[in-house]
């Protein structure tokens, strides 16, 4: 399966769930964020996993990899 770009439409909310993880304490804040993206001309509304630094990213490239 090959990863292809997803392109952020709209970005509806944000929500750090770090705490959620009890058994491995992960070294970077994970965000849940809900999101609409494009991808092929798929539009589609979802909720996404990210860590802060692949968020971060995302939002300065305009998309993430899927």
């Amino acid at each position: 399966m090959n990863l292809v770009e997803h392109f952020i439409v709209t970005v509806h909310a944000v929500e750090d769930v770090t705490n959620k993880f009890k058994k491995k304490e992960p070294s970077e804040r994970i965000l849940a964020v809900d999101l609409t993206y494009n991808c092929y001309g798929r539009v589609k509304r979802q909720v996404h996993y990210f860590r802060e630094s692949e968020w971060n990213q995302a939002v300065d490239k305009g998309y993430f990899l899927a």
